[in-house]
């Protein structure tokens, strides 16, 4: 499934994903996806460093109405999360029972709390 979205330089990219999970909630685990996605909208994110105990392996990219959640594990593990303004954080609690880990439940919902008061703040310098 592919999404257009409209990276920082004004370009409309075409953003890749596996699974919807639930509505407003999108899932990329293939590992070329990611990394092309990465590249597409200069995502950055660094694997956990056990050695130094640094995990700043998490990123939060807010581009308009749509937050990415960028998550890189150890080996070659890495999760993108597509979340839309439209994601219903009931069912999302609910369903982080069976198809999500709970962990993942809460930074997910952390994730879109961000982009809906990043919205909010723009919409305001608006006025």
């Amino acid at each position: 499934m592919i999404f257009k979205i409209t990276n920082e330089n004004g370009k409309q990219i075409d953003y890749k994903v596996d699974n919807k999970i639930i509505k407003g909630l999108h899932i990329t685990n293939e590992l070329s996806k990611v990394q092309e996605n990465c590249k597409q909208l200069n995502i950055e994110v660094k694997r956990p460093d056990i050695e130094l105990r640094k995990f700043d392996n998490t990123k939060i990219t807010v581009i308009g109405d749509i937050c990415i959640l960028t998550f890189l594990g150890f080996g070659t593990k890495q999760h993108q999360y597509l979340i839309q303004k439209d994601l219903d954080l009931d069912i999302l609690k609910w369903q982080s029972h069976k198809k999500i880990e709970s962990r993942l439940y809460s930074l997910i919902k952390e994730t879109y709390e961000t982009m809906m008061v990043i919205n909010f703040n723009r919409q305001l310098n608006n006025i």
